[in-house]
C-alpha cells in the first residue's frame, strides 16, 4: 500500500506554482528544512527588487525569499 502524498505542486494565484497540503498537519509538525541566508528586511526588499527586474527582461519569475518573522528574511538562493 502506498500512503498519500503530504502535499502537491499545483497552481498559485500569488507566484504560478506553489507546494499545498494534501490533508490536515498537526500544529507544531515538521514539514521541510528551508536553508538559506538569513537577511534583513531592508536587504530583503533590494533583492527582490533586482529580482523583478531581472523577471520583466527575462520573463522568468522566481521568488526564494521566506519570511522568518518582522526583521530577519531567509533567501533561499542557493
Amino acid at each position: 500500500m502506498s500512503e498519500q502524498p503530504l502535499c502537491k505542486v499545483d497552481q498559485s494565484p500569488i507566484h504560478q506554482r506553489g507546494l499545498f497540503a494534501t490533508c490536515d498537519i498537526e500544529e507544531g509538525a515538521d514539514i521541510i528544512q528551508y536553508v538559506g541566508e538569513k537577511i534583513s528586511k531592508e536587504e530583503s526588499t533590494q533583492r527582490a527588487l533586482d529580482w523583478e527586474e531581472q523577471a520583466r527582461e527575462s520573463g522568468e519569475g522566481l521568488v526564494y525569499i521566506f519570511e522568518l518573522d518582522d526583521d530577519w528574511d531567509l533567501d533561499g538562493r542557493l
